[in-house]
């Protein structure tokens, strides 16, 4: 799949802004640029699992840590609203009281769904990924 079909397609998972994977491309080269968002894909799956597990444990420190970690390539490969809703989940799950845990729980828990519903959309665009790995 060549680049510019990529980003066709991509313009139909939500929240894309093809402004941050050309930003990528310019900075390497569209071979690389497609080989960080496919590895993106797996990061996420990872990460948003690792989140979904820390959630259910209760290691609120391992949710602030996996939504850390979506939020930097979310913004490399163009999902700049995602990323922000990561850094909110890290930061609020450091900083929020313990009283404030339930509604904490609910937004995580929603932040999680559309971070799955976004994996869907990508793998949907894109589906021959894991071949760019």
């Amino acid at each position: 799949m060549q680049f510019q079909d990529i980003l066709l397609k991509f313009k139909k998972v939500k929240d894309f802004d093809p402004s941050g994977l050309m930003q990528l491309k310019e900075d390497t080269d569209e071979t690389v640029a497609i080989k960080i968002l496919a590895r993106f894909f797996i990061t996420l799956e990872e990460s948003l699992n690792h989140v979904a597990t820390s959630l259910n444990s209760g290691e609120l420190a391992e949710v602030s840590k996996g939504s850390h970690k979506i939020a930097g390539s979310a913004d490399l490969v163009g999902f700049s609203s995602f990323a922000q809703k990561s850094r909110k989940i890290s930061r609020d799950v450091k900083i929020l009281p313990q009283e404030s845990a339930t509604e904490l729980h609910h937004e995580v828990v929603d932040y999680l769904g559309e971070g799955k519903t976004m994996i869907g959309q990508m793998k949907e665009a894109f589906p021959d990924y894991k071949s760019y790995i």
